[in-house]
């Protein structure tokens, strides 16, 4: 199969697949490429799009089916690449009210890098009972984010000592009119509009990290019957391991006639240089019990988790060398420990042919960092719902509650906030409660004609429970704030018509706005937005498809975002068309 796209803002895809199987062995190689010059624009007029890269080989060796014993092996490798323009500094109010998709010049520069490995083995056995699979796998992952993030109103001497203002601190200084000191948002707002800097007042950081993760996973499935139920087990264990680092630079730049130039390019590790480490065992047991039309399954799952933390010393004056590994360089260790039992119990129960009811109760958990006395984030989560499945129709309606005993919040340039990253707060107590509903249906017409139309609408309400003294990640929190990038309500309308070889779609996406900090204050909130978008594929034979796909038809433009460095847009209005073949 080969599918080619072409787009607005000279975008480009094509993904494509080749294999075959003689029953014994098969191989499959496929790749897909991806290219656009984006759809935002820089002052300069220079395009901020992205190149991405992937290739997958799958190779596999079996006997043949219907044998005693089963056996089978899987070999996968992939590699994938990506060079973008991106960058996390968005827009003050105003200028995006005037030009939602403008990119100020102080982030020309900004740049990810990224290049991905994996191989995996899988080994499978069985037999008419049992079945046990095996599976070994490696991912190293590197990348480099070439990304500003601080401006100093009167420069720097050197990128050792720099210090200054996050531009989220900068656009909602604009936006608030507020002076930061005796930065005036007048002087700030020239900046963002190319005014020229003092020497070494933009600083600009190669955000660069190397992770990888490996292991191996057993796990063993094998069915039995007891008296009037059957079971579907499952048991398995996993051996895994993490692995992060990093080493980083900060340099200083200065804008001039609105161009970016390099003042000190600073010593390497000077932004950070450490790694992390994480020694996981896992166990788990599951059953699938079958009792007429009553369906459980429980399960239990426990994890041991080992974590550490090694950094070394860059500032300035403490060590001539930030980007130096020896033992007498090393700043602090830390390390923190996770043990943790997981249970769970889901439920179907078949209350008549087409009515069914289901619902479940499961912990939740979400390991914590490696700083010592952070806890795991825990929670209860409750589910309940009916569904109806008829030939032409779907129902699926459902409530949840999701009861967390200790929300944890892990700080991020991405977050926003002014705190460590990589440092973790514990959020205490919050609720999340909701309601679910999605229906489908078939019209069927003269001839052959189809008129398929569905609905899905989710209602969510998410909260603290509690007074959370200020923190540097959270803020100031009260019981009964909001949790962040959470809308209440979210709906998606689908309508279409078929022919026999042919199809024709529209659909309407609501989301609804969201608060950004617990806070919810002025210019913390995004918009709430609707997005409309159309499609139409045509058969010409059993071999070529055309395609056409034209996204946000009503060319909405909203704040769907405001994290970390202001008022994000969507993608407006974008025209796309397509030819798939079969080989």
């Amino acid at each position: 199969m080969i599918n080619l796209q072409a787009g607005e803002n000279s975008t480009w895809r094509t993904h494509a697949n080749y294999g075959d199987d003689n029953g014994r062995f098969g191989w499959l190689v496929e790749t897909h490429q991806w290219q656009s010059d984006g759809f935002q624009k820089l002052d300069s007029g220079d395009d901020t799009g992205l190149l991405k890269e992937d290739y997958l080989i799958k190779l596999r060796y079996s006997t043949e089916e219907g044998e005693p014993i089963y056996q089978q092996l899987d070999l996968k490798f992939h590699y994938a690449s990506e060079n973008s323009d991106q960058s996390y500094v968005g827009l003050s109010d105003a200028d995006f009210n005037k030009t939602p998709l403008r990119r100020y010049g102080v982030s020309a520069l900004d740049n990810i890098e990224t290049e991905h490995d994996q191989a995996i083995l899988r080994y499978l056995v069985r037999n008419n009972r049992v079945q046990v699979t095996t599976t070994v796998y490696n991912n190293e992952f590197e990348r480099d984010w070439f990304k500003t993030g601080k401006f100093n109103v009167t420069g720097s001497l050197d990128a050792q000592t720099y210090s200054g203002l996050s531009w989220g601190q900068v656009v909602q200084a604009i936006n608030t009119n507020t002076p930061i000191g005796i930065v005036t948002p007048d002087l700030l707002t020239d900046i963002l509009n190319g005014g020229d800097s003092a020497a070494g007042a933009i600083q600009i950081r190669s955000n660069a990290r190397k992770y990888y993760s490996r292991g191996i996973d057993i796990d063993v499935q094998w069915t039995a019957d007891f008296a009037s139920t059957s079971h579907n087990f499952s048991a398995g264990i996993r051996r895994h391991f993490d692995h992060s680092e990093r080493l980083q630079r900060n340099s200083t730049y200065t804008q001039l006639g609105g161009e970016l130039v390099l003042d000190d390019l600073g010593l390497l590790g000077n932004a950070g240089n450490r790694e992390q480490n994480a020694d996981v065992w896992a166990f788990w047991l599951r059953d699938e019990i079958d009792i007429g039309r009553l369906q459980l399954s429980p399960g239990l799952r426990y994890e041991r988790i080992e974590q550490d933390r090694t950094r070394w010393e860059t500032r300035p004056g403490l060590t001539a060398d930030p980007s130096s590994r020896d033992p007498d360089n090393i700043r602090d260790q830390r390390e923190n420990n996770t043990n943790v039992l997981i249970p769970g119990l889901g439920f179907t129960y078949e209350i008549s042919d087409r009515w069914s009811a289901y619902g479940g109760v499961h912990k939740g958990f979400s390991a914590p960092s490696n700083a010592p006395g952070v806890g795991e984030e825990k929670s209860i989560n409750y589910e309940l719902g009916a569904r109806l499945s008829a030939d032409s129709s779907l129902v699926d309606a459902g409530l949840f509650l999701t009861d967390y005993d200790n929300l944890v919040g892990t700080c991020m340039t991405s977050s926003g906030v002014d705190c460590e990253v990589g440092d973790v707060f514990n959020g205490d107590a919050a609720t999340v409660t909701g309601f679910e509903l999605s229906m489908a249906h078939i019209f069927s017409g003269d001839g052959s004609l189809r008129f398929p139309v569905s609905l899905s609408y989710t209602h969510i309400n998410a909260k603290f429970d509690s007074d959370i003294a200020d923190t540097d990640f959270f803020g100031e929190v009260s019981k009964g704030d909001p949790l962040p990038y959470i809308p209440k309500n979210q709906a998606l309308v689908k309508a279409g018509v078929e022919g026999e070889h042919w199809g024709a779609y529209v659909s309407a996406n609501f989301i609804d706005g969201a608060c950004v900090r617990a806070s919810c204050g002025l210019y913390e909130a995004t918009d709430a937005s609707t997005f409309i978008d159309a499609s139409f594929f045509i058969s010409l034979n059993e071999r070529i498809t055309l395609s056409a796909t034209l996204e946000n038809l009503n060319d909405e433009a909203a704040i769907v975002g405001r994290s970390p460095y202001g008022a994000r847009p969507n993608k407006p209005r974008t025209a796309t068309l397509g030819i798939r073949v079969a080989l």
